[in-house]
């Protein structure tokens, strides 16, 4: 866990750590250069488990977490975040899963949101399975990342975090690590993830985007061998394109990734989730343009290469109607 000047909620969370009910752990603590009394906060607890480390010239996110990574002595290592609360039975639950699922290298759980008065906001659901995951993660953060528990040799083979990256470190470490690698959710509400205007994902919502842009356009371009431009991404995400061929180069875009993602895959009802999203991305992004002559001609190149794809497209456009 990385904190800077989190002292609000650093003992709620601090206390949901040491209250879990599976014991075993270290609790490595990162203070980022905190200038309010994060540290003695810290300091003051008595726990033999929390390992504090001080970073005093400030180097950031990527960097507390690197110089976590590197401190941990754990074959399993989960995160935190210091205005998060734990559940009581969290490690314990994601520590028997892994146990028993050792080719999954990554897992998360579902998460509530909360307000500043610990009030529930809403509850939140993420794909469970290795193959809705490695679909997702071009269109959204598919794993939430003060909920993950990751097996350190798979998190330090790739090379931990990026330390270039001043936002969305997770984003582009889940797609790392999802290269020959299995990840998974639990489906258990675990963790209580804090809403508030102080956060960073709160602050810096317009700079998470454009970086999380980038790290699709990176990992994106690799996956498929060929450079994706990063407007096509940034329409595919919005599901609009301005113009036909904006929209066009989206929807091509989609149907490459979806036949690249969905080759192989071992869930059928995974796989069908998967067709229904592809389409129904398609019809968002390309529907304002369908009395072009073009569009139906990607749509007959999707009909001839998945016609459950395009069954689930006009069904899709029937209901709109």
């Amino acid at each position: 866990m990385a904190v800077k000047d989190g002292r609000k909620y650093l003992r709620q969370a601090i206390d949901s750590v040491l209250g879990q009910t599976f014991g075993d752990f270290e609790f490595i603590i990162i203070d980022d250069g905190s200038a309010d009394d994060s540290r003695p906060i810290i300091e003051n607890y008595a726990d033999a488990r929390i390992r504090l480390l001080v970073n005093r010239d400030h180097p950031g996110l990527s960097a507390s977490l690197n110089a976590g990574l590197n401190a941990a002595r754990g074959e399993y290592i989960a995160r935190m975040d210091a205005d998060d609360v734990c559940l009581p039975d969290r490690l314990e639950k994601q520590i028997h899963f892994l146990d028993q699922h050792p080719h999954i290298v990554v897992l998360g759980t579902g998460i509530r949101l909360i307000d500043e008065q610990d009030k529930p906001i809403q509850d939140v659901q993420l794909p469970a399975d290795n193959d809705l995951i490695k679909w997702q993660l071009c269109f959204l953060n598919p794993i939430a990342h003060p909920s993950a528990m990751m097996r350190a040799a798979a998190v330090r083979q790739v090379g931990g975090y990026d330390a270039e990256l001043v936002h969305a470190q997770d984003y582009d470490l889940w797609w790392r690590l999802s290269a020959g690698n299995r990840l998974a959710n639990l489906s258990d509400i675990l963790m209580l993830l804090r809403q508030h205007p102080g956060q960073v994902s709160q602050a810096h919502r317009s700079e998470q985007f454009e970086c999380g842009i980038k790290i699709i356009q990176k990992h994106l371009s690799s996956l498929l061998g060929h450079v994706i431009a990063e407007d096509v991404i940034r329409n595919v995400w919005t599901q609009r394109g301005p113009a036909l061929e904006d929209a066009l180069r989206s929807g091509r875009l989609l149907l490459e990734y979806f036949h690249k993602t969905s080759a192989g895959m071992r869930s059928g009802r995974a796989k069908n989730e998967m067709t229904q999203d592809a389409a129904s991305k398609i019809r968002a992004i390309i529907s304002p343009f369908l009395k072009k002559p073009k569009t139906w001609y990607l749509l007959w190149r999707i009909f001839l290469m998945n016609p459950l794809l395009t069954l689930r497209f006009l069904a899709d456009r029937v209901r709109l109607r």
